[in-house]
């Protein structure tokens, strides 16, 4: 009988997303570890995305795709949005910037943006045969699908899709009690 010897579990903690002192975003952004650019571009919003973003569906969204390598193994994968309108012309537009020091929130406080809130949706569920690929996991491993989803005061501003190896993480929050 073989048995799998199970990978080295790393916690990603949403914590640190919210406290960018000494440029650290506490997440996926600050793993040692290498990113890979699969897409950025404008696009027109899809209708779950527009929602998130309270945008007419259709209306342009930066649309881009990140792969996270970890010890030279594929272990997480971004799908974010941002309103074309807030990026156009700027230097968070240009993919050759990526990865941006301090991850979206940085991004988003150089455009002159204050995330005064992130949601968060967590579910964990089989992958696509297209993420088993991507991710280079067996059939039944399970992965985790983070849908997040950044607030200025006044609107939502950047909303993602990570999409994480099951096997390799575990989710840690700390939740302040007001």
């Amino acid at each position: 009988m073989f048995v799998r010897q199970r990978p080295t579990t790393r916690r990603l903690s949403i914590e640190g997303v919210a406290d960018q002192t000494n440029g650290a975003s506490g997440s996926v952004e600050d793993i040692d570890g290498r990113l890979e650019v699969l897409r950025y571009t404008p696009t027109a919003a899809p209708a779950e995305v527009a929602d998130r973003l309270a945008l007419p569906e259709g209306t342009r969204v930066l649309a881009r795709r990140f792969r996270f390598f970890i010890e030279d193994r594929p272990a997480l994968l971004s799908d974010s949005y941002l309103p074309y309108d807030l990026v156009k012309g700027t230097p968070v537009e240009d993919p050759e910037n990526e990865p941006w020091p301090g991850g979206m929130l940085a991004q988003l406080r150089s455009l002159g943006l204050e995330v005064r809130e992130i949601t968060e949706d967590v579910a964990t569920r089989t992958p696509t045969p297209d993420e088993l690929q991507e991710l280079g996991l067996r059939p039944g491993i399970p992965v985790f699908e983070v849908t997040r989803t950044l607030h200025t005061a006044d609107r939502p501003v950047a909303t993602s899709r990570l999409v994480i190896a099951g096997d390799r993480y575990v989710l840690s929050y700390r939740i302040p009690i007001l």
